[in-house]
């Protein structure tokens, strides 16, 4: 990827507060390429915060933003994209997004999430910690369908940002752990 000629985005996905922003800044910088955080571009575009667009125009206005907004990213190249908790979840965002780049799935620990949303109530969909193991296992099926899985417990995001580039390069080397089966592990 760096340095060579394949340009095809990388998508990060995973359950809120992963890490994905992060993670994505620092991989795009080790990958010379633009990063763009998906809901950020959607605040600046309608000049409302996630939770206020929650509140104001319902999570159905927000996905369909969200889906107009990953149409546009996988039609350009070059790009590290970090998606939203719920974005991977709409089977016409998973087929555009697996066809125009490397899906990666960030996964942390859901107790390591848990500690994180319970502790930062302005984001949306964060409720009790019941509700939130809930969405976490529906939403778990829609992340394994991601190429590569990342398996993070105690690295920093640069660390994180490593492992996410080392598995791109062994996929497209052809590295039979990353490409025979979807969401292949790379635990550290």
């Amino acid at each position: 990827m760096s340095g060579g000629s394949d340009t095809k985005n990388v998508y990060l996905v995973g359950f809120m507060a992963a890490g994905k922003t992060t993670i994505g800044e620092a991989l795009a910088e080790l990958l010379g390429r633009t990063f763009v955080d998906l809901d950020q571009e959607i605040e600046q575009r309608e000049g409302l915060t996630i939770p206020a667009l929650f509140r104001e125009k319902g999570e159905a206005y927000f996905r369909s933003v969200e889906a107009d907004l990953l149409r546009e990213f996988s039609s350009r190249q070059g790009l590290v994209v970090a998606l939203g908790g719920g974005a991977f979840g709409n089977p016409e965002n998973q087929d555009s997004l697996k066809e125009s780049g490397v899906v990666i799935w960030i996964d942390l620990p859901f107790e390591s999430l848990a500690e994180r949303l319970l502790t930062a109530p302005n984001r949306p969909l964060n409720s009790s910690r019941q509700e939130l193991e809930a969405l976490y296992r529906r939403r778990l099926s829609d992340y394994k369908a991601a190429h590569i899985r990342i398996a993070l417990r105690n690295q920093n995001p640069s660390e994180a940002a490593s492992l996410a580039r080392e598995a791109i390069l062994n996929l497209r080397a052809g590295d039979s752990r990353t490409t025979k089966r979807p969401a292949a592990d790379r635990e550290s």
